[in-house]
């Protein structure tokens, strides 16, 4: 008789039963979200920098050089336009 009334009362309250679990829950969870989305954006901005810094460092050459370069080969080496 008592089992069956537990249940009872467990049926009957199970709306305010789940609201408490969501009230505490929800902060929780959306708190690791919110924590876990920072950091894999952190560890993709870093990467970009470090690409952006690896583009930065090495100074291509400009036309100029690229015409002297191809003035000093040799005729039979030269590429006609």
């Amino acid at each position: 008789m008592a089992n069956s009334n537990g249940q009872e009362k467990l049926i009957k309250h199970h709306f305010w039963i789940v609201l408490a679990l969501a009230v505490v829950l929800l902060p929780v969870v959306a708190g690791s979200v919110v924590t876990g989305v920072a950091d894999a954006t952190d560890k993709k901005a870093k990467e970009i920098d470090n690409r952006k810094n690896a583009l930065n460092i090495s100074k291509p050459k400009g036309l100029n050089y690229v015409v002297s370069k191809i003035n000093r080969r040799p005729i039979s080496k030269r590429v006609s336009r």
